[in-house]
């Protein structure tokens, strides 16, 4: 699918009980797809934000945005794929800006001129995520940041900047 405009879904946010849902499938709803098999979602230029409380499953989104894919808080994103393919500097694939406590779970970030993940002051958990072909994995200028089972290969600059004074847990990771 390819977005002609931006997409914000942030004005109807889910709720702890109700979560907002959006689940890509190949051919039947709830059908288990991996890989290049997953729905892909053609942004360009356009922002793609998520609302507060979404679980998103099995997509693989492309953009050259500068803010990437937002994430809000609350969120749970898993089996996603989200490529910032833009030759400009500090590009993201996953915004984590107002993502506080969301989680990325078997999910992928590449950005090849920025930051696969970036987060400013709120906490979000990368859990058995690959960050890699990007500038920076990970960015967290104060978020705290919980990465576990991750792998973060071939980010120039670095895997993981944090300037986070809190606790960060960096559990069975491998770095190459």
């Amino acid at each position: 699918y390819t977005l002609s405009a931006a997409v914000n879904v942030s004005a109807s946010p889910g709720t702890p009980a109700l979560p907002g849902v959006v689940v890509g499938y190949t051919s039947i709803p709830g059908d288990a797809c991996n890989g290049a098999n997953r729905p892909l979602i053609v942004c360009g230029s356009n922002a793609f934000a998520m609302s507060p409380e979404t679980n998103c499953e099995n997509l693989r989104f492309t953009t050259t945005s500068s803010g990437g894919i937002v994430i809000a808080a609350n969120s749970k994103i898993k089996n996603c794929s989200a490529i910032n393919s833009s030759s400009t500097a500090d590009r993201v694939a996953w915004s984590c800006a107002i993502a506080t406590n969301s989680t990325f779970i078997d999910c992928e970030g590449v950005s090849q001129n920025g930051r696969a993940w970036s987060g400013t002051t709120n906490a979000f958990r990368l859990i058995g995520c690959y960050a890699h072909d990007s500038d920076i994995g990970v960015l967290a200028t104060t978020a705290t940041l919980i990465l576990s089972n991750c792998k973060f290969e071939a980010n120039r600059t670095c895997a993981v900047d944090s300037a986070s004074t809190s606790s960060n847990q960096y559990l069975n990771c491998t770095f190459y």
